[in-house]
């Protein structure tokens, strides 16, 4: 049955997304997005289709949010955009980058480098 209140009487808030990443946001979404749909296809050979299901519809939201500047707050949102940032982080070696910059910022220093 179809909930009679889909946002759970929450209100919609401004997503303050700089225009410098929405570019970069619309791409990442989009194409978690057409993976998803992708996967759909099949959904029998899917091993969650329920689950993919709401998290494509979890992407798109979230691309209507950055075109329209504001989104509801949803809880189903959360982990969706949770593993999105820990998927990107582990690809980008986010943690090795962070210890080489410290690392390199603190020899700098120690050299007299001096930052400005």
């Amino acid at each position: 049955m179809a909930d009679s209140n889909p946002t759970g009487n929450r209100m919609a808030v401004p997503l303050r997304t700089p225009e410098r990443h929405r570019g970069f946001l619309r791409d990442t979404l989009s194409a978690c997005l057409r993976g998803i749909e992708s996967d759909l296809e099949n959904p029998d050979q899917h091993p969650d289709p329920a689950r993919a299901q709401r998290e494509a519809d979890a992407y798109r939201r979230l691309l209507a949010a950055i075109d329209t500047g504001s989104i509801i707050p949803d809880p189903e949102l959360r982990p969706v955009v949770m593993a999105l940032l820990d998927s990107v982080d582990d690809a980008n070696e986010y943690g090795r980058v962070l210890l080489e910059h410290a690392a390199l910022v603190g020899l700098f220093d120690q050299v007299g480098g001096g930052r400005s």
